[in-house]
């Protein structure tokens, strides 16, 4: 049975979501299972799967409260500053450390056709 290249997209992008969704969506599974924060004082992000990772951060930080620490933030400054320049504010960059706060007023949703594009991205 020969399967056309859409089928087999489909097939990967399958696999993909199995592994990289308890990955990157790890603060939705521990707020579920263990009645955890509504929001967290702080989010490290570093290992792979960044930019999922980053808008998924956006659902569980505060604006005035959380701080989200990126490693190797040179390889998405390009990214932050024009795909989530309404949703990040780039507060320093130490080395290739950044320290970022989500802005006021961000409507999550807004972001979610960027989490799907970049899920299946795996820096």
């Amino acid at each position: 049975m020969s399967h056309g290249p859409e089928e087999q997209t489909e097939a990967v992008r399958q696999r993909c979501q199995a592994f990289k969704k308890p990955y990157v969506e790890v603060m939705d599974l521990l707020r579920e299972r263990h009645q955890g924060p509504q929001t967290y004082d702080g989010v490290l992000i570093d290992g792979r799967f960044h930019l999922a990772c980053l808008i998924q951060a956006l659902k569980h930080t505060s604006p005035l409260q959380s701080t989200v620490m990126l490693h190797d933030i040179g390889r998405y400054i390009s990214f932050i500053k024009n795909d989530l320049k309404d949703a990040y504010e780039v507060v320093e960059v130490v080395g290739n450390m950044g320290m970022l706060r989500k802005r006021a007023g961000v409507d999550v949703r807004r972001y979610r056709g960027a989490y799907e594009r970049v899920v299946l991205d795996a820096r």
